[in-house]
């Protein structure tokens, strides 16, 4: 695969396995019955070490994709990166290595790597041809360049789209010109101080300049989050200045995703992208059917993206998204059983989860901040 997989999937999303896969694990499925949401919380956070069951299941779940990446069956079905038509006989695939990934009820997610200056041709083809409506950017432009023992220059996200009023780039055949571009402290407060914005919100006009295949302009919406570093989870920020409050903006950012075809892209297009897409697929199943089952999804969400979801704190994170919505929406009541303060059992997971991840990182934070533009 391109660039050994963009750099083994690049930086820590690599180095975050957990500790634990020295541990015997199931080779079995872990698609089973959905649990309805009040016993799936009793048995998975009312347990005396919740966390580390979470990251027990994870482990199990990584051992899962991997036998199925190895096996026969997978090699006769191997999943296929998105091809391009050239001619009714001839295609070929795009370099951005990209895939549909298809909700239960059909909704289309496309994942891909960051368009580098290379790929970024492609990249907007893919868009065109899949006739895109939302962009959503997990990483920001020149993001690799905060890991300089591993970056690369030809691999790294270039920005790609233009930010300024009325300014066009060109990617022929493609111009994409902007017409709107603000920073959003949230979803209703724009700002300019560089301490509160989380990402950057653009509308973008598309125009095909094929005179033999002429069609009309496009336009869709591009979202670029600033605050979520490689390998590890949205950062608390400005007045988001708890890991459940930055998901509570996360889970905004998913609401202005519309019914039609939806891209999101991280640096390799399977950890960060991975997250969000499992989001969407666990609060539509909540939403829909009272029914969580974390596992089981991500497990096919990776049979159409491989790898998708890359560590034990992603995976405890959508958990206890999951739970924390279930909660609001009152799937959960504040006692479950006479018992159990479903508050507490929530903010302990969220505790362990903190502490895990400054444990493994030093107390080290590495703060996504947007790097300019080298001018080139």
């Amino acid at each position: 695969m391109k660039g050994k997989l963009k750099s083994k999937l690049f930086a820590v999303e690599n180095k975050t396995e957990s500790k634990h896969l020295g541990k015997q694990k199931t080779k079995s499925s872990i698609i089973r019955k959905d649990m309805k949401v009040e016993h799936w919380f009793l048995t998975h956070f009312s347990i005396s070490d919740a966390y580390q069951s979470f990251c027990d299941e994870f482990d199990t779940l990584e051992n899962i994709t991997n036998d199925w990446l190895s096996s026969i069956d997978h090699n006769h079905r191997a999943v296929t990166f998105i091809q391009h038509s050239i001619s009714t006989n001839l295609s070929r695939t795009l370099k951005v290595n990209a895939q549909r990934i298809i909700r239960q009820d059909g909704k289309i997610y496309l994942a891909c790597e960051g368009p580098n200056r290379i790929t970024v041709y492609d990249f907007w083809t893919l868009v065109w041809q899949e006739n895109v409506k939302t962009i959503m950017s997990m990483n920001f432009p020149y993001e690799e360049r905060l890991y300089p023992n591993i970056y690369q220059e030809n691999q790294e996200t270039i920005q790609y789209w233009p930010i300024i009023n009325g300014k066009i780039y060109n990617f022929m055949p493609f111009k994409i010109l902007c017409i709107s571009s603000f920073m959003m402290a949230d979803c209703e407060n724009r700002t300019n101080d560089k301490n509160e914005y989380i990402y950057r919100l653009t509308k973008l006009r598309i125009q095909y300049c094929n005179p033999i295949d002429q069609q009309k302009d496009r336009f869709l919406t591009h979202v670029c989050y600033f605050r979520w570093p490689d390998g590890r989870l949205p950062l608390p920020w400005g007045k988001q200045n708890t890991l459940a409050k930055a998901a509570n903006t996360l889970l905004e950012i998913l609401l202005m995703v519309s019914d039609n075809v939806t891209l999101i892209h991280c640096h390799a297009g399977r950890g960060r992208t991975g997250v969000l897409i499992a989001l969407d697929f666990a609060m539509h199943q909540l939403k829909n059917l009272q029914t969580v089952n974390i596992g089981a999804l991500i497990e096919k969400i990776r049979q159409q993206r491989p790898h998708a979801v890359m560590n034990r704190w992603q995976y405890v994170y959508i958990n206890i998204i999951i739970a924390e919505q279930a909660y609001r929406v009152g799937y959960l009541m504040d006692r479950i059983n006479g018992r159990y303060i479903t508050r507490q059992l929530i903010n302990k997971l969220w505790i362990n989860l903190k502490n895990d991840m400054n444990k493994s990182f030093a107390y080290r934070i590495v703060s996504s901040i947007p790097i300019k533009n080298n001018p080139k």
